[in-house]
């Protein structure tokens, strides 16, 4: 959106268009002031360039900050994973890391 509202064009602009499946065909937007955004669900909005823009910055600072969360969700599942697969080595009096097993290259 950057790059289209600096470039200052309204009209008549050559792009293509997808179709789905990753099959474009040729297309010209006669009126580049109004960008439809899609707000999820089926509903479609017209903004103009501008309003989508500041919605697009907004909607990504959401996503990263969901983003953040869910890594801090991992990490302590991760963490709770670790622990009780400590605590079964322990119970099993296993060691700690399992010892690496040399290969001879000459055995086949």
């Amino acid at each position: 959106m950057e790059k289209f509202i600096s470039s200052g064009r309204k009209g008549n602009i050559r792009t293509k268009a997808d179709l789905g499946n990753n099959f474009y065909c040729d297309a010209e937007i006669d009126n580049c002031e109004l960008v439809a955004v899609n707000f999820g669900h089926g509903v479609f909005l017209e903004l103009t360039q501008v309003e989508a823009r500041d919605h697009c910055k907004k909607k990504e600072e959401l996503l990263e900050a969901k983003v953040s969360a869910l890594t801090e969700e991992i990490c302590g599942a991760k963490a709770e994973v670790r622990y009780v697969l400590e605590g079964v080595r322990e119970l099993n009096q296993m060691a700690a890391e399992p010892e690496a097993k040399k290969k001879n290259i000459f055995n086949f």
